[in-house]
């Protein structure tokens, strides 16, 4: 919390140009990244919401917010369905795009934009051809974790075999029942839980 002098103020911050800030007064909020560029908010200013001024990711963050809000205001008067395929491809291009312009969070706002748009296979090819600063990122690492899981038991695909110890000391596998020509039912449960132990 920073106390205005004469209606201005300067403060230094931590330099993460994977993470956002968010300046808040008189009830209005403007967003800007943690990339050590100097940034400008000019409150006094009727704009709804404040945009940040400033160089580097503040401005590519800048640019992608106006474009979604611009984007936000002219989907809904796309009425028919080839209207609507069009608004939802150029969506789905444009975050492919800002995803490969920019090696910060607004790059990894756009990959996180564009996961439900695409096929998991198709994810993971264009997260491969985005650079090394987005594609280690902790959430991104996580999301092709889960694309992997999505691929490997897909309808189709050969299901993974387990074994399970059984009270006589057994121990029974997937593989045993799957394969005989009769449907199985694998049922997950827990211990624990009362409801599942009904």
């Amino acid at each position: 919390l920073v106390t205005p002098a004469n209606g201005k103020f300067s403060i230094d911050l931590p330099l993460d140009k994977m993470v956002t800030a968010i300046a808040r007064f008189d009830g209005k909020t403007a967003q800007f990244v943690l990339d050590g560029a100097r940034v400008t908010v000019d409150f006094s200013t009727e704009e709804t919401p404040v945009y940040a001024q400033g160089k580097g990711a503040t401005d590519a963050l800048t640019a992608f917010q106006k474009w979604n809000a611009d984007y936000r205001q002219r989907y809904p008067k796309s009425s028919t369905d080839e209207e609507r395929k069009a608004m939802m491809d150029e969506y789905r291009d444009k975050m492919k795009e800002v995803a490969a312009a920019n090696e910060n969070v607004v790059g990894l706002m756009a990959v996180k934009s564009v996961r439900p748009l695409l096929e998991p296979a198709e994810m993971r090819e264009f997260v491969a051809t985005l650079s090394p600063v987005i594609q280690e990122e902790e959430s991104i690492v996580d999301m092709l974790k889960v694309i992997a899981a999505q691929e490997a038991t897909a309808v189709g695909k050969m299901f993974t075999d387990f074994e399970i110890p059984q009270t006589d000391g057994s121990v029974v596998k997937l593989s045993d029942f799957v394969g005989k020509g009769k449907y199985i039912l694998a049922d997950f449960w827990a211990s624990w839980c009362g409801p599942c132990r009904r």
